[in-house]
């Protein structure tokens, strides 16, 4: 029987199937040498698309004798991406080989060390254990994603996740605090653990599920069995954080709300442990939130061409961080503020006097358009009768950009026949205000603000002046 190799790419060579033979032995360690490679070097040939094969089971078989031997580093994972996810035409059965090894090697090294302390020691003994288990659980995410592979799979792979924390010892009420400094390296593997379950439990919408198998307690659960947000803080937050992350998510309006994992970085992490930054982390839908306490500071949200406005430190950043996942989800999924945003943003171009976050220099949201709508949150929230105030005034002086961009936010935050004003104070606490408005074609045309009404004159998509009465 004829072997083919019919791919090399990215430094991992996947072979044509095949059943057992002498040959075979030949073929794993061709495998095993071209996935060595991929974790130090990256390919940075661009390959047409080819035709090869691969059934699930080979794949499996693979990967699995792959793993006997080497530890899954982040460089593999990086690597893998590419290939796995975007590149040929049966990767679903590439993704099924890989994620069932992978779940395999989770299995067992959970059966082993079934506790904080006892996952720590190993963690120690070698280090690079940390790096396996954590990178293992993060590319889980990306099989999470994957479009390729549907419910019914997920499902598995969620019921064995389940299963794997479970024997872990890490679903217990009595870990639900982990001594970040007595087993420095726990919270991070069980972080990015919680963060895969989220992660496939949102795809599949389990997320009761994943509320009765991990440990979660008071106002922890109700916000993910109410409004699917899971806050991996290590039981950190204080009373008045969790209500102002209550507070904030409960005034959003449900057509916006998001499923998501707020994580605070400052409770999880040991000094100890420096393997694991904040950006490490993965998860479809999350952010990070400083471990600051509400009241402890506050911050001007506008120019200095306007009046002072200042928001409690915590609850702004949680404003702006909750707001690039309703970019990312939400606007980008809504096909009149996607166009609008992508209007707006050419319109006032690289000039930092176009916006109304004018305190950053040239071309800053040109080059970072990520920024933008979670940036314009920041004045949203600390004050929207301010901000729109404060483009009011700009369009006066002949500045129609920041009563666009103003318009955007309010379009993202209405119902029918009204929108929402916001204002966080110094102190944290969270006012919600339903304004009057009238729409066309999905973006606010008109408002009424403190009794007098604004129409917003539109041309191409962009609103070019501004009429009041």
């Amino acid at each position: 029987m004829r072997k083919i190799l019919r791919i090399v790419f990215i430094g991992i060579i996947i072979t044509s199937a095949c059943m057992a033979s002498p040959e075979e032995e030949v073929e794993y360690a061709l495998f095993e040498m071209k996935l060595k490679e991929s974790s130090i070097k990256v390919n940075k040939l661009n390959m047409p698309d080819l035709i090869y094969r691969l059934d699930e089971r080979t794949a499996e078989r693979y990967f699995h004798r792959y793993f006997e031997k080497n530890y899954f580093n982040h460089a593999l994972r990086v690597n893998l991406g590419y290939p796995v996810f975007h590149w040929g035409n049966n990767h679903k059965n590439l993704q099924m080989g890989l994620s069932s090894a992978l779940v395999s090697k989770l299995q067992e090294f959970f059966a082993k060390h079934n506790s904080p302390g006892s996952i720590n020691a190993a963690i120690e003994e070698d280090d690079q254990v940390h790096g396996h288990i954590f990178n293992i659980l993060a590319f889980l995410v990306d099989i999470a994603g994957s479009k390729k592979l549907d419910e019914k799979y997920k499902q598995q792979i969620l019921n064995k996740l389940i299963s794997i924390l479970k024997n872990s010892g890490m679903g217990e009420q009595r870990y639900a605090k982990i001594d970040k400094e007595k087993y420095p390296f726990v919270n991070s593997i069980k972080t990015q653990m919680f963060m895969t379950l989220f992660s496939f439990a949102k795809q599949i919408d389990e997320t009761k599920l994943l509320s009765e198998s991990i440990p979660l307690l008071g106002g922890r659960k109700g916000m993910l069995d109410i409004y699917s947000v899971l806050i991996l803080d290590n039981y950190g937050f204080d009373r008045e954080q969790l209500r102002g992350i209550q507070s904030f998510v409960r005034s959003i309006p449900k057509d916006v709300r998001v499923p998501v994992v707020i994580m605070c970085y400052d409770y999880l992490i040991s000094r100890k442990n420096k393997l694991v930054t904040v950006h490490s982390f993965r998860c479809n839908g999350s952010f990070n939130v400083f471990g600051s306490r509400v009241g402890a500071w506050s911050e001007n949200q506008f120019p200095k061409d306007y009046k002072k406005v200042e928001a409690d430190g915590f609850m702004i950043v949680l404003a702006h961080e909750y707001n690039h996942n309703v970019d990312g989800i939400y606007v980008e999924r809504t096909e009149t503020l996607k166009r609008f945003k992508q209007r707006i943003l050419k319109k006032a171009g690289t000039d930092h006097n176009n916006y109304l976050r004018s305190m950053f220099e040239d071309v800053f949201f040109a080059k970072n358009p990520q920024e933008f709508v979670a940036s314009l949150a920041n004045q949203y929230f600390c004050s929207s009768e301010d901000m729109f105030l404060y483009a009011l005034q700009k369009a006066k002086e002949g500045n129609v950009n920041q009563i666009n961009q103003f318009v955007l936010m309010a379009s993202i935050y209405c119902s029918t026949d009204r929108t929402y004003f916001y204002r966080i104070d110094r102190n944290g606490d969270v006012k919600a205000t339903k304004v009057p408005i009238e729409k066309v074609n999905g973006l606010v045309s008109g408002i009424l603000v403190d009794g007098k009404r604004y129409r917003f004159g539109y041309k191409d998509g962009v609103i070019e002046r501004v009429s009041s009465q």
